[in-house]
Parts: C-alpha cells; sequence; structure tokens
C-alpha cells in the first residue's frame, strides 16, 4: 500500500505547529532541557493537529522527528516509522542529549525504563 500524504487534513497550519514547537522549546531553555520525548496522545495532538501511536523527538535546537508505529500511512519530513522504543536511538545516533525529558506522569514504568536505555 502506498503511503498517503494526509497534511491537508490537519487541523493546523505548519505555522500554527511551529509557533506551538516554539513555544515548547521556550520553556525547555528556560529549564535548560537539551531534548524531550512526547509519547502522551494530548501533547502529540497539540504539537501535530493528529494522534498517532508513536513519540515526538523534540531536542532543544534542529529538527522535531516523529517516530511512528502507526498508522502506516503518514509521511513527510522527519516522519520515522519504527517497531519498538529501542529503534529511536538509531535514528538520533551519535546526536543523543545527556539529559532527555519525559512525560512520566503518563508513561508507563516499562516504557521509561526502556527509553532510559536508549538514552
Amino acid at each position: 500500500m502506498k503511503p498517503i500524504d494526509i497534511s491537508h487534513l490537519l487541523l493546523l497550519t505548519p505555522e500554527e505547529q511551529q509557533m506551538r514547537i516554539d513555544r515548547v522549546r521556550v520553556r525547555m531553555a528556560a529549564d535548560q532541557l537539551p531534548a524531550m520525548l512526547i509519547s502522551d496522545n494530548a501533547n502529540k495532538y497539540y504539537l501535530t493537529g493528529r494522534v498517532y501511536a508513536g513519540y515526538i523527538y523534540l531536542p532543544l535546537e534542529g529538527p522535531v522527528i516523529y517516530f511512528v508505529r502507526r498508522p502506516v500511512e503518514l509521511e513527510g519530513d522527519g516522519v520515522v516509522y519504527i517497531r519498538k522504543p529501542e529503534e529511536i536511538g538509531q535514528t538520533v545516533g551519535l546526536n543523543v542529549p545527556e539529559a532527555i525529558g519525559l512525560e512520566l506522569d503518563v508513561l508507563p514504568y516499562s516504557t521509561a525504563m526502556r527509553l532510559k536505555s536508549v538514552f
């Protein structure tokens, strides 16, 4: 099945999405946090206008990476398909930050430990 572009179905304009990402980055800079890994559906929806199974890797500087498990129809800049969280480290590669923000209030402990091994 060929991936389809659903960007025209999103509720956010690219400008609105960038404004929201910039707003989060201002807070990250104030907290001296080099990167965040966002997994909560409400937060993913706020930043992208869509909900999907996966994560948003948001570095303080540089491109945002959208790690998607499903749906498989998503495409675009920064979309990387993964089967498990451990694959995130392969994509981030040598740019792994010293610290990363996680949503520990909504993230299962087992997932947090798996991500800890990645970062």
